[in-house]
């Protein structure tokens, strides 16, 4: 990568920075092309693609992932432990109605909004 050139602002403009959502999502028997079985018998393949995982995360092609700098990790670091906040972007979930349920628009704006703007606004 080249080396970044910080942009030129105006006296008290603030720096924007553009960073996208990512998601992917992760089945237990994903990629089950090939298995092993007795000569002649009929493989036994699963009905379903499993259980699923989503990892979610915003992310920057300037500055990677969304994250805490070392100074804000340093004042989060020192709050209570039940005010303390995620050190990044990254959220993952278990999807199904027996687990954490499934990944709507709400959620996307709380992982960024509690853990970022809440914090950065407290400074």
């Amino acid at each position: 990568m080249e080396t970044r050139k910080p942009p030129l602002l105006q006296d008290g403009e603030p720096e924007r920075v553009f960073f996208t959502h990512d998601e992917s999502s992760f089945h237990a028997n994903d990629g089950m092309g090939k298995l092993w079985a007795p000569v002649g018998d009929l493989p036994l393949r699963p009905k379903s693609r499993g259980r699923c995982i989503m990892v979610s995360a915003f992310v920057s092609p300037e500055c990677g992932l969304l994250k805490l700098n070392e100074q804000e990790q340093n004042l989060n670091n020192a709050l209570p432990e039940a005010e303390c906040i995620p050190v990044d972007s990254t959220k993952i979930i278990h999807v199904g109605a027996k687990a954490d349920g499934y990944w709507k628009n709400e959620n996307m704006i709380a992982q960024v909004f509690f853990k970022f703007i809440r914090h950065s606004s407290s400074r």
